[in-house]
């Protein structure tokens, strides 16, 4: 029974490899399962000045997340980016840039 439902999964994979279908590990409809914005998250929690007594209200929470995000968006390198930042990818500018 076992060796039957491997071979029903590993053809699955086959399938949808064949066909250029990203697998992931992730459940479908589930948001805290999600491994984009868990990393994001990740991210966060290690950023120096990480408020690990958490916030004193929502307001200095809200600032804190602006400061993060422009710093993510402007001026930290992704690797996933070849090493440039969100913004200069998106305005397009990474392609003088990495030339």
């Amino acid at each position: 029974m076992l060796q039957r439902s491997f071979i029903r999964i590993t053809a699955l994979l086959t399938l949808c490899y064949d066909l250029g279908i990203v697998t992931t590990n992730s459940r479908p409809r589930v948001s805290d399962d999600n491994p984009h914005i868990e990393a994001l998250f990740r991210t966060t929690k290690y950023w120096p000045g990480y408020p690990y007594g958490g916030f004193s209200d929502l307001t200095s929470a809200r600032s804190w997340v602006e400061t993060f995000v422009a710093y993510y968006n402007d001026h930290h390198r992704h690797s996933a980016l070849n090493f440039v930042t969100a913004s200069e990818m998106h305005n397009g500018d990474h392609i003088e840039i990495l030339a």
